[in-house]
Formats: structure tokens, C-alpha cells, sequence
């Protein structure tokens, strides 16, 4: 990721007492970039199903 470039960071979460919150600011206290929520130029998905965990990171793709 580009310095100038924003990310947003969505949570899927079943079956598991971590908190989005938590997870979100674990993710972003290690990145400078800005976040961008509605417009961003990259996606840092999370999804959690009870122990098991995924992260990938894509670009948005402006159609």
C-alpha cells in the first residue's frame, strides 16, 4: 500500500467473543495510511469462524 493510498477495514465475525473493535485497532495501529470508509483505495477483510481466521488485503476496483 502507497502512503497516499486510505484503506477501510471490514469484519466478519461468527461464533467468536473477539471484539470487532479490538480487531480493527489491532490492524490499523500497525498501518500510517488515513482510513477511508466510504471511497478507500484498499480492503483489509477480516473473517473470523470460531478459531479459524482470514485476512486478505485487495485493491477496490473503480468501476
Amino acid at each position: 500500500m502507497k502512503q497516499n493510498e486510505t484503506y477501510r477495514i471490514p469484519v466478519e465475525k461468527r461464533h467468536s467473543s473477539l471484539q470487532q473493535k479490538e480487531i480493527i485497532s489491532n490492524i490499523a495501529d500497525s498501518l500510517s495510511n488515513k482510513v477511508s470508509l466510504e471511497n478507500s483505495d484498499w480492503e483489509i477483510i477480516v473473517q473470523i469462524l470460531r478459531k479459524k481466521r482470514e485476512i486478505s488485503v485487495i485493491p477496490q476496483i473503480q468501476f
